[in-house]
């Protein structure tokens, strides 16, 4: 930007000088046409340094009448949600792996997976020794089965392989990056030790670890104050849009995750490269 100024300043000097000898050139010369331009060239060295001084003017104005456009206008912190932006969570194929019938299987996922059970350990009010027996109600005579398929449920997160590289380029670059992530308690400790991309974030947050979940407001709020995280300047990428659709109620910036071709060109929109 500075660049860009000393090289306008430097273009309406040499327009000015260009236009002073252009003046002179004419009240001396004896050419019939000499008057007319000298007309011309008089008025436009006047009219030009004017015109100039008005812009400067208008720009100064604006620029103080909108402090918060110039100040939403840097993005300095990125927000990442965990599941299926930076992991792949994939219970299905998982579930696929055990030798059940295809009707157990189907009796499992919603016993376990698409059950209400499975959400709400996210919150991690109770231990998890308490949501393996609320899982188990809800399917009893399937109790061994769903007590193997839990046994090992950290099979169903793999970390994607562009995580670490991705987050240390960002980090990098001087963002300041967090986390923001349903998760619970029990498969956070299966699984964090495996999440090498954390070591470049600047604060991180689990549900299970706050008690509140997305995309209730209180975990934004918890976000916001425990890090003095500004909304204005600040990006969250998630999944899923009743967790975005949250976030932009806090004056959040936000890009619904698909993949990280798309997730990147996004961010670029907003300045983040």
């Amino acid at each position: 930007m500075k660049n860009l100024k000393r090289a306008g300043a430097l273009f309406l000097v040499l327009l000015l000088l260009l236009l002073y000898g252009a003046t002179f050139f004419f009240a001396v010369s004896d050419h019939p046409s000499s008057g007319t331009w000298f007309r011309v060239s008089l008025g436009c060295t006047i009219f030009v340094p004017v015109l100039f001084y008005g812009y400067t003017i208008l720009l100064r104005v604006f620029q103080k009448q909108s402090p918060s456009l110039q100040r939403s206008s840097k993005i300095e912190t990125i927000i990442f949600d965990v599941g299926n932006v930076l992991v792949n969570y994939d219970w299905k194929s998982y579930l696929d792996s055990f030798p059940y019938t295809s009707q157990v299987k189907e009796q499992i996922g919603k016993a376990v997976f698409e059950s209400e059970t499975w959400n709400e350990q996210d919150r991690g009010l109770l231990d998890p020794g308490e949501y393996i027996q609320q899982f188990v109600r809800n399917a009893p005579q399937l109790e061994e089965e769903i007590l193997q398929v839990l046994s090992n449920n950290e099979k169903t997160i793999s970390v994607f392989d562009y995580a670490k590289t991705w987050t240390h380029y960002l980090k990098n670059q001087g963002y300041r990056l967090y986390i923001l992530s349903n998760y619970p308690q029990r498969l956070l400790e299966k699984t964090q030790g495996d999440m090498d991309f954390l070591e470049y974030m600047d604060g991180v947050i689990f549900s299970c670890q706050v008690q509140q979940v997305k995309p209730e407001p209180q975990i934004y709020q918890t976000l916001l104050e425990t890090f003095s995280i500004e909304p204005s300047k600040a990006v969250f990428l998630d999944d899923r849009k009743e967790n975005l659709d949250a976030a932009a109620k806090f004056g959040i910036h936000t890009i619904q995750f698909h993949n990280l071709k798309q997730a990147t060109a996004d961010l670029k929109k907003l300045g983040v490269e």
